[in-house]
């Protein structure tokens, strides 16, 4: 607290009546996130829940000035501050990501050199694919795992719960996001085309999830068809065995029974060939 009031007295000006209201301090916010960077502390969320607390009690306020900073300057001002957001956002999505071990299994799924690897591209990535590369990569490893299962009824369920995993991550990083939005006024809207990458990676999770459920699930049933098809095959195979059996077990005791009737069939044979003979 000492710090931060130091550099924000640094940076104060005079106070002025603001719509009949004295204000107690004003500073240059761009100022402020400057100093901070280069603080040991600039990396500290408390320290920016410190400044939002005081912001919305009255304590500090943002110079009127800055409506009126030109183009060129505003553009240089939301760049830096962008990047600043980026850097907190990465430590941010980098603990997320440790601490959410049940989204890959606690290992089963994607093993710790992969997931090392892909918090090392995290934070090394391009500011414009930083968040959706390693997040799409997460789920495309959760894809493979259970592609390789999807002949398996539970796979469906299983690939639901981690896209369900992934999703409220996503959701946390953005309700941090809109937290943040808070210290970067009158600035918030670089933030807008993070929100708008972070609803793209939720709306490919969730439409992959559903090609892979719809494959699935064409898949099991398809094998379930073949399963009943063979059931239905096997059961005529033995029905038509039995039929089989019990003619010639039948005939065996009818000539048994009735040794006449040979010589019964031997004359009706010779009288269809004379009757045939008859005919001619």
């Amino acid at each position: 607290l000492l710090l931060l009031y130091e550099i924000v007295e640094e940076h104060a000006e005079v106070p002025i009546i603001n719509e009949g209201r004295e204000e107690n301090i004003v500073f240059y916010l761009q100022d402020i996130i400057s100093d901070l960077q280069e603080s040991k502390i600039f990396k500290s969320v408390l320290t920016y829940e410190y400044i939002n607390l005081f912001y919305s009690i009255g304590i500090f306020s943002i110079n009127e000035i800055e409506k009126y900073r030109d183009s060129t300057e505003k553009t240089e001002i939301k760049k830096n501050l962008r990047l600043f957001l980026i850097e907190l956002l990465r430590d941010f999505i980098t603990n997320l990501l440790l601490e959410r071990k049940e989204i890959y299994s606690d290992g089963k799924i994607i093993t710790k050199s992969e997931i090392k690897k892909i918090l090392e591209e995290l934070n090394q990535s391009n500011i414009n694919n930083f968040i959706s590369k390693p997040i799409l990569k997460i789920f495309e490893k959760i894809e493979t795992y259970y592609q390789e299962k999807i002949e398996e009824q539970d796979c469906i369920i299983y690939l639901r719960l981690k896209s369900l995993q992934l999703i409220n991550l996503l959701d946390d990083i953005v309700d941090w996001i809109l937290e943040f939005e808070n210290y970067l006024k009158p600035y918030d809207e670089i933030t807008l085309n993070i929100r708008k990458t972070i609803n793209n990676i939720n709306s490919e999770i969730q439409r992959r999830t559903e090609n892979f459920e719809n494959s699935a699930q064409f898949i099991y049933e398809e094998k379930v068809k073949a399963e009943v098809k063979t059931l239905i095959d096997n059961k005529i195979t033995k029905l038509n065995h039995m039929l089989d059996f019990y003619q010639q077990e039948t005939s065996k005791t009818i000539n048994q029974e009735f040794p006449e009737l040979e010589n019964i069939k031997n004359m009706l044979k010779k009288y269809t060939i004379e009757s045939t003979k008859i005919q001619k």
